[in-house]
């Protein structure tokens, strides 16, 4: 087989490889013995069935697939032999020649690829922010009386504040709903104020689309289908039966056993120490991310990799099979560049520090991961076993075992970026933080 290499420009070549009968005979030869062993032909016993018909039926469509294979074969390792580092797949040419396989017996294959570009970074200069977000007071009251939350209960009272939990008689046209649960937390400032200030058995007007705007959980309330809901009235009538109220626990020895096990936490001082701790621990990875994110941004702009954007756009079309056109890929192809980008850089950068990602480097984060749960949950010390169980339970699934593995690379890719690149520290508060993080809220 020969091979020429052309250079399309825009960071695409193209490989012409030439196969002559020689190079694919003896397997199309023994691809059609064995199509003759396995034909179940009328009139023949099977196997027996004379290689004419044989060839008749089934020699073009060999003779295709074999000097393609062929073709392929030599073309990949024509690409590794030269050293050629590729992005997406090779594909048939754009304007591929015809080729007449039951005619011919010499075929030349065009392919096309996309050559990644180098990676040269000068990372000494590529400077990013790092913050350091300071706490609040009333984050950390916050915070304080959500963790109390856990651990209080619900009181009855006379008269409905704004953060009240509301128990009513729902009737509408032949609709009658007993003990249906309003609860004003949350709920839009229009709808709430109807509520406040009224008592057990006062009666309000509502519209049963504002007070349940979710469809799922206003046809549970409703005890019908989200496709029965069309029909119904608009106006309701809820009579009151019940008003409760969040109690705060009292902080007393009791408590801080019930939530404190461990007995790490024992007075107010050390709740509110304990408290500052994980605020603390809760902002630093906020920073962490946004330092990742930035120094993710900031080494791909200080790379400018080319990219070989006209043979990709054409990857994408052929590779999605007709989901996307190609006005699609064009909307969505600045995101799909800095995606491919940072998968360039990351490669690069894991063979540059000699990064290795090992089982249990994942299993570690898939550990943190569950611990993170668990906190998320209350559970902010679960025993040996649990935890293990959980971490078995995430392992067991290839596709979270995937984006573990992704993380970990990439956690260990920005870390080695970190230790070469400069950054500055800088205290900010959370509000102004945020604003960084989300300026369109």
């Amino acid at each position: 087989m020969n091979i020429v290499k052309e250079d399309l420009g825009n960071q695409a070549l193209m490989l012409k490889v030439s196969v002559v009968e020689a190079d694919y005979k003896e397997a199309v030869e023994k691809a059609l013995k064995g199509y003759r062993k396995k034909a179940n032909i009328p009139g023949f016993r099977p196997g027996m069935a004379p290689m004419t018909i044989i060839n008749k039926m089934y020699r073009r469509g060999t003779v295709a697939d074999e000097s393609y294979r062929m073709a392929s074969k030599a073309m990949l390792q024509y690409l590794e032999e030269n050293k050629i580092e590729i992005v997406g797949e090779p594909m048939p040419a754009e304007n591929h020649p015809e080729l007449h396989f039951d005619t011919a017996v010499d075929f030349e294959f065009q392919f096309e690829v996309g050559v990644k570009p180098e990676v040269n970074v000068d990372l000494a200069k590529v400077e990013v922010v790092k913050y350091e977000i300071e706490a609040d007071a009333e984050m950390l009251s916050s915070y304080k009386d959500n963790l109390l939350r856990r651990f209080g209960k619900l009181i009855d009272v006379d008269v409905v504040e704004k953060e009240d939990a509301v128990s009513a008689t729902l009737t509408g046209g032949d609709i009658t709903v007993d003990d249906a649960y309003i609860g004003l937390i949350g709920m839009e400032d229009d709808v709430r104020g109807l509520f406040l200030g009224k008592k057990v058995g006062d009666k309000v007007e509502v519209e049963i689309e504002k007070l349940y705007p979710n469809k799922s959980q206003r046809a549970a309330i409703l005890s019908l289908k989200e496709n029965e809901l069309d029909g119904i009235a608009s106006k309701f009538e809820a009579v009151i039966t019940r008003i409760r109220r969040f109690a705060a626990p009292e902080l007393n020895e009791e408590l801080f056993k019930e939530a404190f096990p461990d007995g790490s936490v024992k007075d107010e001082a050390g709740l509110n120490a304990h408290v500052e701790s994980k605020v603390k621990e809760e902002l630093a990875r906020e920073a962490q991310a946004k330092l990742a994110m930035d120094t993710r941004k900031a080494v791909i702009d200080a790379a400018k990799l080319t990219l070989p954007e006209p043979f990709l756009k054409r990857w994408l079309v052929a590779i999605n099979e007709g989901k996307f056109s190609m006005e699609d890929i064009e909307k969505e192809f600045d995101a799909f560049k800095e995606m491919m980008s940072w998968d360039i850089l990351e490669r690069h950068y894991l063979k540059e520090a000699g990064i290795t990602i090992g089982n249990e480097d994942v299993k570690a984060e898939a550990r943190s991961l569950a611990l993170m749960q668990f906190a998320y949950y209350g559970m902010a010390n679960p025993d040996d076993a649990t935890l293990d169980s959980y971490v078995n339970h995430i392992m067991a699934n290839k596709e979270e075992v995937r984006r573990l593995y992704e993380r970990v690379t990439e956690n260990k890719v920005i870390e080695y970026l970190d230790s070469k690149i400069k950054i500055k520290n800088k205290k900010t508060s959370a509000k102004d933080f945020a604003a960084l993080v989300n300026p369109q809220a």
